[in-house]
């Protein structure tokens, strides 16, 4: 799909899809999560968020590789650490 859009759509899919992941953590604590659970699922989306210009500039396999794809694992790191 990113490779069929330009520039600005590619913008507003992604700022789509943090508002639709925003929202959906968010009602997370309506089915009884902690706001610790829910604060610890949003930081990975808020990191992703920050980095966004960054990847637009940069190409390396290991910013995506490494920084993008890890933030998915980040999440359950964080929640390891915090049942300690």
């Amino acid at each position: 799909l990113i490779t069929y859009l330009d520039e600005r759509s590619i913008r507003y899919v992604f700022s789509f899809s943090l508002i639709v992941f925003a929202i959906s953590t968010g009602l997370l604590y309506r089915y009884d999560h902690s706001v610790v659970s829910v604060i610890i699922l949003l930081v990975p989306g808020v990191l992703t968020a920050c980095l966004y210009n960054q990847a637009r500039k940069n190409f390396s396999d290991m910013f995506y590789y490494l920084i993008l794809d890890g933030l998915m694992a980040f999440s359950a790191i964080l929640f390891l650490i915090s049942g300690i």
